[in-house]
């Protein structure tokens, strides 16, 4: 091998070995940068310091999860497309709310063909909706803004929560179920639903109670939201805590959403951070009881990273 060969051979090495450090020198700065956010973050919402390397409480181990695990299957579940597939195979289609259209863009909605109500969402987050109970009075330019608006934002970049970073950002509508209907949220931890909360009257000032799963109230509360007056338990509440199971397995936690509209349990959505892990409970002792249900240990170690 002549002297010329070997010098550009040694440059290449030398090139590829620096390109490795300064990249990953690179990664680390973003990282550094991210988690110093992050528990500023965390601190200004939940009080307390986040403990990131030894997570006790609930929060923190959301913050755990959202930082290393990575199963392929919650990208598709957090999809509210993507997710009715997946729910309809293993509980049925006639848990899926009907829908009336999917399209990738606002100028695509057929808004001739819709009906007098329905609901229109984003498919690549959670909590962005729009509630239409007359098509005749609904103002249809600030409805199509904003929905062009949430499209454009990508969660990922702000909230760290990166399932729903690689989602394709459609617009969905679905049937209008009724007004006021109660949102069951089915806490389920390591496969297993533990405990729920309620929320009703949205469209006003949203109220939220939490569960057992004896239908029990429990002492949690949240800062500026009440609690719901004489809520009784829902007539097919068995059948909730089963799809529960059954759509939770192999996730170390996820809340499954459902509807009870005419004596028919209905698919809401999967959610895996909830509040993206900035959710402060009062009394605060239950972050740390919620933090005892979630066991890290058990979280499947091909998706850790």
């Amino acid at each position: 091998m002549n002297k010329e060969l070997k010098r550009i051979m040694r440059n290449d090495i030398f090139y590829g070995v620096t390109r490795f450090f300064n990249f990953n020198s690179e990664k680390f700065k973003i990282k550094y940068r991210y988690m110093s956010t992050l528990r500023q973050e965390f601190k200004k919402n939940m009080g307390y310091d986040l403990n990131i390397e030894d997570p006790r409480t609930f929060n923190e181990k959301i913050q755990w999860l959202k930082i290393h695990y990575r199963d392929p299957l919650m990208v598709t579940c957090a999809d509210k497309v993507a997710v009715r597939n997946h729910v309809a195979n293993l509980i049925g289609i006639e848990h899926l709310v009907p829908v009336y259209g999917i399209w990738d863009h606002v100028n695509d909605i057929d808004i001739e063909g819709l009906p007098q109500q329905f609901v229109l969402k984003t498919s690549h987050a959670s909590g962005q909706f729009i509630i239409c109970k007359d098509k005749a009075v609904l103002d249809w330019d600030e409805g199509l803004h904003k929905l062009q608006r949430w499209q454009h934002k990508n969660y990922y970049y702000t909230s760290g929560e990166w399932v729903y970073k690689d989602i394709k950002p459609r617009l969905i509508c679905e049937k209008f179920l009724e007004d006021n209907i109660a949102d069951y949220k089915i806490q389920c931890f390591n496969g297993e639903p533990k405990m729920l909360y309620v929320c009703t009257d949205r469209a006003n000032q949203l109220k939220v109670s939490h569960f057992d799963l004896e239908f029990n109230l429990l002492n949690i509360e949240h800062k500026h939201k009440s609690h719901i007056e004489n809520m009784q338990k829902p007539q097919h509440f068995d059948q909730m805590l089963e799809i529960a199971k059954i759509l939770s397995e192999g996730f170390p936690y996820v809340r499954v959403d459902l509807y009870e509209s005419k004596g028919k349990v209905y698919f809401g959505e999967l959610t895996f951070t909830p509040a993206n892990g900035m959710c402060p409970f009062e009394p605060q002792k239950w972050d740390f009881v919620m933090g005892d249900m979630l066991d890290l240990s058990k979280a499947d170690k091909k998706y850790i990273i």
